[in-house]
C-alpha cells in the first residue's frame, strides 16, 4: 500500500467538516434573525401604545370640561365618528367616546393590555397619570406617562 492509498477519502471528510461548521453558523444567524424580529415587534407595539397614549392625553387636554368623566366607562357616542356627520356631544359623552376609541384601538394593538388612568387635582396644575401594562410573550411590559390636562 502506498501513501496515496492511505489519503483517499480525506477530501470528503474535509468537505463534511466544512458543511457542519457552515450549518452551525447558519443556525446561529437564523436565531439572531428571529430574536431581532421579536425585538422589533416589541418596539413597534411599545411605540404604537405610546402614540395612542399621547393621543388620549391630547383629547383630555382639549376636553377639560369633561375631565371628571374620564374616570368613567368607555362608550361609543359617535362624537368623533369617521362617518360624516359626527354627532354633537356633551363633554361627558365626548370623554366616554374618547375612552372607547382608546380602549378599542388598544385592544387591536395589545389584546391583554390593562389601563390605569388617574387624576390628582390637589396639585397645581392638576396632573394625570396613565399606565398601560401588557404581556409580551413571557415578559410583562409597562408604558407610563404623566401629563397636565
Amino acid at each position: 500500500m502506498n501513501v496515496g492509498d492511505r489519503q483517499a477519502g480525506v477530501g470528503m471528510l474535509e468537505v463534511l467538516v466544512a458543511l457542519f461548521v457552515f450549518s452551525i453558523g447558519l443556525l446561529g444567524a437564523t436565531a439572531l434573525s428571529i430574536q431581532a424580529y421579536r425585538l422589533e415587534n416589541r418596539a413597534l407595539v411599545r411605540a404604537r401604545i405610546g402614540m395612542l397614549a399621547a393621543d388620549l392625553a391630547g383629547r383630555i387636554r382639549s376636553n377639560v370640561a369633561g375631565l371628571s368623566a374620564y374616570g368613567g366607562l368607555p362608550a361609543e357616542h359617535g362624537c368623533s365618528s369617521d362617518v360624516a356627520p359626527a354627532r354633537i356631544c356633551t363633554s361627558e359623552e365626548l370623554a366616554a367616546d374618547d375612552l372607547w376609541y382608546f380602549h378599542n384601538t388598544l385592544r387591536s394593538i395589545a389584546p391583554t393590555a390593562t389601563v390605569s388612568l388617574s387624576f390628582d387635582q390637589t396639585l397645581m396644575p392638576p396632573t394625570a397619570s396613565l399606565s398601560v401594562e401588557w404581556r409580551d410573550g413571557d415578559a410583562g411590559q409597562r408604558y407610563q406617562m404623566a401629563f397636565t390636562p
